[in-house]
């Protein structure tokens, strides 16, 4: 049998080089979730299925589960007035609207409105998803993380 001894260390004691080594342990650990899920939920809650995202690629893919009128009237109940998706279903109600008071035979379920709707609302989403990630992965986060879990660390800044 033996016995040794090590020096444990919070967070804030390190050094900066440990830090780094402890966030990039952190950052590891942190992504091994679905991070995503709630965007999820709430694109689907205003009739947006998202598939699939590849923020690397900065690609993704979903449909839309209701009609593009159906979308806006939800985005307009659910999202703040001063959020992208609301600025969104403003512009296609007025432009709804307008059609309508113009005589214009304009079906809201048109292919074309639709997928440009769509197209849109992804683009608004993969934004959404890209902010998400990056704020999860900043250093001001990631310090926060490692503090309120009150993780002890190796002078090296290796877990202990």
């Amino acid at each position: 049998m033996r016995t040794v001894e090590t020096r444990i260390y919070r967070f804030d004691e390190l050094s900066d080089k440990a830090k780094g080594k402890a966030r990039d342990w952190c950052r590891e650990s942190i992504a091994d979730w679905d991070w995503w899920d709630f965007l999820y939920d709430d694109a689907q809650e205003i009739g947006m299925e998202i598939k699939d995202f590849d923020l690397c690629r900065r690609d993704i893919s979903g449909k839309l589960t209701m009609t593009v009128r159906d979308c806006v009237k939800a985005i307009m109940e659910q999202h703040g007035k001063k959020t992208d998706t609301r600025k969104l279903a403003d512009e296609y109600a007025v432009d709804l609207v307008t059609s309508r008071l113009l005589g214009e035979e304009q079906d809201e379920d048109d292919l074309d409105v639709s997928e440009a709707f769509r197209d849109d609302l992804l683009k608004i989403y993969l934004h959404l998803l890209q902010e998400e990630y990056d704020g999860m992965n900043s250093d001001e986060y990631i310090d926060k993380h490692i503090m309120a879990n009150e993780y002890e660390f190796k002078a090296d800044g290796s877990l202990f």
